[in-house]
């Protein structure tokens, strides 16, 4: 069976090479298509995978994933979500400790959202959700300027460090626990479960568009209804 595989609509090569560690073990290939796709401005991260999902699956006419992440903050009613990439690049991840200050409640989750879009837009989701708090302190290189990364003031739970400062023993732990309830390997577990499931999805595609004909965009997104 010739096997044309799942695409991956991201622009992150660091993603991409996350998502394809997880689908080594699969029956499927992975194949990453840089397609920019335009987000629409909500908090919620699920939402914005959806909708990017659907829109590279128009374009591309292929089964097609999309990832989207966030930081659940409680004491700021979610935010900002969806939205903390423009804001750490806009105000630097120290500005989330300063609005964290305000409550006693520091509490928070980094959520990864993993969208499979297929034929007639059917879509299945797969999040993951990383507990944990802000640090109460600003490192004091991140007092300086902005910094965009968020492990710099992400303390996980059953850690009293950021990210950035566990040691390694403790680090690798945590990537190793992060990896094994991430939202990549809910994912390629899915697959690994239902193949002919994915492998119908592939078969439908091929029938319905060419895969040589390279992939279309005109540049008219429509904005979601309801």
């Amino acid at each position: 069976m010739t096997d044309h595989g799942i695409l991956f609509a991201t622009t992150s090569p660091d993603k991409f090479l996350l998502a394809k560690a997880e689908m080594s073990g699969t029956q499927f290939t992975l194949t990453r298509s840089p397609l920019p796709i335009p987000e629409i401005q909500s908090v919620d991260p699920l939402h914005v995978a959806v909708y990017k999902a659907k829109q590279a699956h128009a374009s591309l006419g292929r089964p097609v994933i999309v990832v989207d992440s966030g930081l659940d903050v409680p004491a700021l009613m979610g935010f900002p979500g969806a939205l903390l990439k423009p804001l750490l690049e806009r105000a630097g991840a120290c500005s989330l400790v300063r609005m964290a200050n305000g409550s006693e409640d520091r509490s928070c989750a980094l959520v990864d959202c993993l969208v499979y879009v297929t034929g007639r837009q059917k879509v299945r989701a797969f999040v993951s959700r990383t507990e944990g708090r802000i640090c109460r302190m600003v490192p004091v290189d991140m007092a300086r300027g902005p910094s965009s990364d968020i492990r710099t003031i992400f303390i996980p739970d059953g850690y009293d460090q950021t990210i950035s400062n566990l040691p390694p023993s403790d680090y690798s732990r945590f990537i190793k626990s992060w990896t094994e309830a991430s939202a990549y390997r809910k994912f390629a577990d899915w697959v690994r479960r239902f193949p002919g499931v994915v492998r119908s999805d592939i078969r439908r595609s091929s029938k319905n568009r060419p895969f040589d004909a390279p992939p279309g965009f005109d540049g008219a997104w429509k904005w979601p209804s309801g």
